[in-house]
């Protein structure tokens, strides 16, 4: 497994890119068609306090992720977590990096990240119930399940927790 790491998403120079990922089929399963997930990035790419990235491996863009505060996206799924709670919603686009750990290793930057440049209490994410690997994943960078909610795009769907060290 190549160096995973994360750099700034650039709306102008990487968005061709990252439509090009929401096209895709395995894509779209996990985070709902393409205008939605379109919506989705450029409200946190104009959001000040989001945090948008692009996933690499030895440099080479494989996939995005983003964190940002809970109360933009306040509704039944984020209901019970704390005030500044940040939700991480990541994809690896590129099918040789999945499954081998890339978006665990990425969830993980992500969350530090947050911790590190945020005073948020918590991360979450929403993982579907349907995908045992991410949930895997989830709990191996240290979150936990707090409840299951209804994910409109992908049916039932844990929301797992990590608390602020």
């Amino acid at each position: 497994m190549p160096d995973i790491t994360l750099r700034d998403l650039n709306r102008h120079e990487d968005w061709d890119r990252v439509r090009a990922w929401l096209q895709q089929a395995e894509i779209q399963a996990w985070w709902g068609g393409l205008s939605a997930g379109e919506a989705e990035i450029a409200i946190a790419a104009e959001s000040p306090s989001a945090i948008c990235r692009l996933i690499l491996a030895a440099d080479a863009p494989i996939g995005y992720g983003h964190a940002l505060d809970a109360d933009l996206v306040r509704g039944a799924r984020t209901e019970g977590l704390p005030a500044g709670t940040y939700v991480v919603t990541l994809f690896i686009a590129d099918p040789a990096h999945r499954q081998r750990g890339a978006g665990e290793i990425a969830l993980a930057a992500l969350t530090r990240e947050i911790f590190s440049s945020t005073l948020a209490p918590a991360a979450a994410t929403l993982v579907p119930v349907r995908y045992e690997p991410a949930v895997r994943a989830a709990e191996r960078a240290c979150y936990r399940w707090i409840g299951i909610r209804d994910d409109g795009a992908n049916g039932q769907s844990w929301l797992m927790v990590r608390d602020r060290p």
